[in-house]
């Protein structure tokens, strides 16, 4: 799970021009808001999330796990369970 979470904050930090130490002071409990993000960046966020662990994330799941409140452990966790997700689930 760490190298999700080492993917999920180097889409986020880049996306946000965030410089190497910000960036590595992103911690599991950082919520979206807390990093600053608008509703535009979350969508950019997801479009390049599924590019990079090459899932697809649903509207439905988007509207469930990418609120403003949603933590970096959140978003680490729903991307590992699709990423482990059979695709006969």
């Amino acid at each position: 799970m760490i190298d999700i979470y080492n993917g999920v904050t180097e889409v986020i930090s880049k996306h946000l021009g965030f410089d190497e130490e910000e960036a590595n002071a992103i911690d599991y409990l950082n919520s979206l808001r807390c990093l600053n993000c608008d509703s535009l960046d979350v969508v950019e966020i997801i479009s390049l999330l599924e590019i990079k662990f090459g899932i697809d994330i649903s509207e439905d799941e988007c509207d469930k796990y990418f609120k403003m409140e949603s933590t970096i452990q959140d978003i680490v966790n729903f991307i590992d369970s699709k990423a482990n997700k059979s695709p006969l689930d």
